[in-house]
Protein backbone atom coordinates (compact mmCIF):
# COMPACT_ATOMS: atom_id res chain seq x y z
CA UNK A 1 0.00 0.00 0.00
CA UNK A 2 1.24 3.53 -1.03
CA UNK A 3 0.12 6.58 0.95
CA UNK A 4 -1.25 9.35 -1.33
CA UNK A 5 -1.63 12.69 -0.19
CA UNK A 6 -2.94 15.92 -1.82
CA UNK A 7 -1.61 19.30 -0.37
CA UNK A 8 -3.63 22.49 -2.15
CA UNK A 9 -2.74 25.86 0.00
CA UNK A 10 -2.38 29.50 -0.84
CA UNK A 11 0.61 30.93 0.76
CA UNK A 12 1.20 35.21 0.64
CA UNK A 13 3.95 37.45 0.70
CA UNK A 14 3.83 39.57 3.59
CA UNK A 15 5.50 42.92 1.96
CA UNK A 16 2.69 42.77 -0.99
CA UNK A 17 -0.72 43.59 0.50
CA UNK A 18 -2.12 42.92 -3.46
CA UNK A 19 -2.35 39.05 -3.08
CA UNK A 20 -5.50 38.13 -3.58
CA UNK A 21 -6.28 34.26 -2.82
CA UNK A 22 -7.75 33.98 -6.11
CA UNK A 23 -5.24 34.69 -7.47
CA UNK A 24 -3.48 31.60 -8.75
CA UNK A 25 0.25 32.61 -8.77
CA UNK A 26 -0.27 32.13 -4.52
CA UNK A 27 -2.34 28.79 -4.86
CA UNK A 28 -0.19 25.30 -5.28
CA UNK A 29 -1.17 21.39 -5.16
CA UNK A 30 1.19 19.14 -4.44
CA UNK A 31 0.80 15.26 -4.20
CA UNK A 32 3.11 13.56 -2.28
CA UNK A 33 3.80 10.02 -1.79
CA UNK A 34 4.82 7.88 1.22
CA UNK A 35 4.68 8.88 5.00
CA UNK A 36 8.06 9.93 5.97
CA UNK A 37 7.36 12.31 2.87
CA UNK A 38 4.17 13.51 3.55
CA UNK A 39 5.25 13.54 7.62
CA UNK A 40 7.78 15.81 6.62
CA UNK A 41 6.11 18.16 4.62
CA UNK A 42 3.13 18.56 6.59
CA UNK A 43 5.67 19.48 9.56
CA UNK A 44 7.29 21.94 7.04
CA UNK A 45 4.23 23.60 6.55
CA UNK A 46 3.27 23.62 10.13
CA UNK A 47 6.96 25.51 11.09
CA UNK A 48 5.82 28.74 8.09
CA UNK A 49 2.19 28.98 9.82
CA UNK A 50 2.61 32.34 11.12
CA UNK A 51 -1.03 33.89 11.57
CA UNK A 52 -4.10 31.15 11.40
CA UNK A 53 -4.65 27.36 10.05
CA UNK A 54 -7.60 26.68 7.88
CA UNK A 55 -8.27 22.36 7.43
CA UNK A 56 -10.91 20.23 6.21
CA UNK A 57 -10.39 16.42 7.30
CA UNK A 58 -12.83 13.30 6.19
CA UNK A 59 -13.84 11.36 9.24
CA UNK A 60 -10.29 9.49 9.99
CA UNK A 61 -8.54 12.73 9.82
CA UNK A 62 -8.97 13.85 13.39
CA UNK A 63 -7.51 10.26 14.85
CA UNK A 64 -4.56 10.67 12.26
CA UNK A 65 -3.67 14.21 13.80
CA UNK A 66 -4.66 12.87 17.45
CA UNK A 67 -2.20 9.97 17.08
CA UNK A 68 0.59 11.01 14.75
CA UNK A 69 2.82 12.68 17.47
CA UNK A 70 5.16 14.76 16.11
CA UNK A 71 1.54 16.73 14.04
CA UNK A 72 -0.43 16.67 17.17
CA UNK A 73 2.77 18.01 19.13
CA UNK A 74 2.87 20.85 16.24
CA UNK A 75 -0.85 21.61 16.27
CA UNK A 76 -0.70 21.67 20.07
CA UNK A 77 2.52 24.54 19.26
CA UNK A 78 -0.13 26.49 17.51
CA UNK A 79 -1.88 28.42 20.17
CA UNK A 80 1.81 29.12 22.18
CA UNK A 81 2.82 30.81 18.79
CA UNK A 82 -0.46 32.73 18.71
CA UNK A 83 -1.74 30.85 15.53
CA UNK A 84 -5.75 30.69 15.22
CA UNK A 85 -6.56 26.77 14.56
CA UNK A 86 -9.77 25.96 12.87
CA UNK A 87 -10.93 22.60 11.98
CA UNK A 88 -13.63 21.04 9.73
CA UNK A 89 -14.53 17.68 9.56
CA UNK A 90 -17.42 14.84 9.73
CA UNK A 91 -18.10 14.22 13.77
CA UNK A 92 -18.96 10.37 13.79
CA UNK A 93 -19.68 8.31 16.59
CA UNK A 94 -16.17 6.65 15.80
CA UNK A 95 -14.15 9.64 15.92
CA UNK A 96 -15.80 11.80 18.93
CA UNK A 97 -12.97 11.09 21.18
CA UNK A 98 -10.51 12.40 18.92
CA UNK A 99 -12.48 15.51 17.84
CA UNK A 100 -13.26 16.23 21.72
CA UNK A 101 -9.11 16.13 22.30
CA UNK A 102 -8.96 18.38 19.21
CA UNK A 103 -11.57 20.72 21.05
CA UNK A 104 -9.22 21.18 23.86
CA UNK A 105 -6.53 22.47 21.92
CA UNK A 106 -7.63 23.85 18.43
CA UNK A 107 -9.94 27.56 18.61
CA UNK A 108 -13.02 25.84 16.62
CA UNK A 109 -13.97 22.40 15.28
CA UNK A 110 -17.02 21.97 13.23
CA UNK A 111 -19.22 19.37 11.60
CA UNK A 112 -19.64 19.11 8.08
CA UNK A 113 -22.01 15.57 7.02
CA UNK A 114 -19.99 13.60 4.58
CA UNK A 115 -16.91 14.83 4.82
CA UNK A 116 -14.57 13.02 2.22
CA UNK A 117 -10.92 15.40 0.94
CA UNK A 118 -8.21 16.24 3.10
CA UNK A 119 -7.76 20.41 2.37
CA UNK A 120 -5.30 22.61 4.48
Amino acid sequence: MVLTFIYRYQYFSEDDSSNSPLDSDNQKTQVLYGVENILNFTLNRFSLIKEKSDTCLDSSGPSVLVTTKPIWDSCKEFKKRGIRHRLITEITSQNIDYCKELMRHTDELRHLWHQRKFLS
